[in-house]
């Protein structure tokens, strides 16, 4: 996710995945920094989730900040990635 986020043009396309109206609401340029509740699709399923990447060694919520966005170049080098990579992965879907 970068730092804004838009997903208005895409409700439609999956709205039959959304468990209900409200995972799909109207949503044009969110700040992801906010770390707002999103949209993501899991096992086929499309519920909200809180934005924001907290690793299990963290002491505090104030990490999320930083891990944000990930760069694919060292996504498995970079311990707040390298053990969610494999195991804990979603579709975010957006159109902008």
């Amino acid at each position: 996710m970068c730092f804004y986020y838009n997903l208005s043009k895409m409700a439609q396309r999956y709205k039959e995945r959304a468990q209900n109206n409200e995972v799909l609401r109207k949503m044009d340029l969110v700040n992801g920094f906010t770390f707002p509740e999103m949209p993501v699709i899991v096992n086929s399923n499309m519920s909200l989730i809180h934005w924001g990447l907290i690793p299990f060694w963290a002491k505090d919520d104030g990490i999320k900040k930083y891990t944000l966005n990930a760069r694919a170049e060292t996504l498995f080098e970079k311990p707040s990635f390298k053990n969610s990579i494999f195991s804990k992965r979603c579709i975010v879907p957006a159109s902008g």
